[in-house]
């Protein structure tokens, strides 16, 4: 069974502030996808669909080069759990990578598995995607 790691995720500020959530540990995640050289960029990468009751996120790479997520967090807000990118897990150019959880999550071709239990509220469940340093650039 996959450890995951849960934190306090401050909810005390506006939508609009940088946050950041470097303070939070890093556990190895289950599985990573290698697929080019990473680029030096990140800044269009972006969670494109939350599926609360599939328990597929889908997190897309805008740029023509590929993306490194090593160091990156994939954090469930509400339930204050968070998923590690491994190292060498690159998003390749143009293309999404999906992070699941639940029973039915089965690693694949850009498919990731966060753990074998039920992650997101079907009743609403933001998610933030943080960069290496601990930046929020994505929320959804």
């Amino acid at each position: 069974m996959m450890d995951r790691t849960e934190n306090v995720i401050p909810s005390n500020l506006p939508p609009t502030s940088v946050r950041s959530y470097s303070s939070l540990t890093v556990k190895p995640a289950q599985s990573s996808t290698t697929t080019q050289a990473p680029a030096e960029s990140s800044g269009s990468v972006t969670i494109s669909n939350i599926d609360l009751q599939a328990e597929v996120v889908t997190i897309t790479n805008d740029s023509s080069k590929p993306v490194e997520l090593s160091g990156w967090k994939l954090v469930s807000e509400k339930g204050n759990q968070t998923y590690n990118f491994l190292s060498d897990t690159i998003i390749p150019a143009n293309g999404t990578i999906k992070v699941e959880s639940g029973k039915n999550a089965q690693v694949g071709t850009n498919i990731l598995v966060w753990i074998k239990e039920n992650i997101w509220n079907n009743d609403g469940d933001p998610g933030a995607l943080c960069d290496a340093q601990g930046t929020v650039v994505s929320e959804k």
